[in-house]
């Protein structure tokens, strides 16, 4: 496919290679997009992908390997700050907390294995904040990460999905 494909269906089977792939209202690539229906087989090759709809709702398996020749990106979305702190992995794969107490990170919602991404936590002004951290959460030696304490001080907790039940996470200190 040369030059551009807009449409509300699509089937593709084999190598797709565009520089511009635009789907509007799609259901499924490989069944991993949500929105009226495409399906990939095979490898799919693209400079930019166009989405018009949601993408990631009714997630099923894919059914080929996407490659991404320059960058993809996630929003890092910001969780509220309360004593006990929710966090839905439907809602995105990034986020950001600034801690003004201590807090606990209660177990996230919406785990599908495979998911990976980071969570920045952001002491505030006074620092020497603490997190403690929902069953769900499996780190090295089975045991939970101190934070750093300087104030504004940012960590930066990277997590993979293992099961819906199980987020496996490692805690990098002190990047500012």
């Amino acid at each position: 496919i040369g030059g551009s494909l807009v449409g509300t269906s699509a089937t593709f089977s084999n190598h797709v290679s565009a520089n511009t792939l635009a789907v509007v209202g799609i259901t499924s690539i490989g069944g991993s997009l949500v929105g009226t229906s495409a399906t990939f087989g095979d490898h799919v090759s693209v400079s930019s992908l166009g989405v018009t709809g949601n993408i990631g709702v009714g997630v099923a398996t894919p059914l080929a390997r996407i490659h991404i020749a320059q960058n993809a990106i996630a929003n890092i979305v910001s969780l509220t700050d309360e004593a006990n702190v929710s966090i839905s992995f439907e809602n995105g794969q990034n986020f950001s907390l600034t801690l003004e107490g201590n807090r606990a990170l209660s177990n996230p919602t919406e785990c599908v294995p495979g998911q990976v991404g980071s969570i920045f936590l952001v002491q505030d002004g006074s620092g020497s904040r603490t997190l403690s951290y929902g069953t769900n959460w499996e780190f090295p030696a089975a045991e939970a990460p101190t934070l750093s304490t300087s104030a504004a001080a940012v960590d930066r907790l990277d997590y993979i999905v293992r099961t819906s039940t199980a987020v496996q996470a490692i805690l990098s200190q002190e990047y500012s």
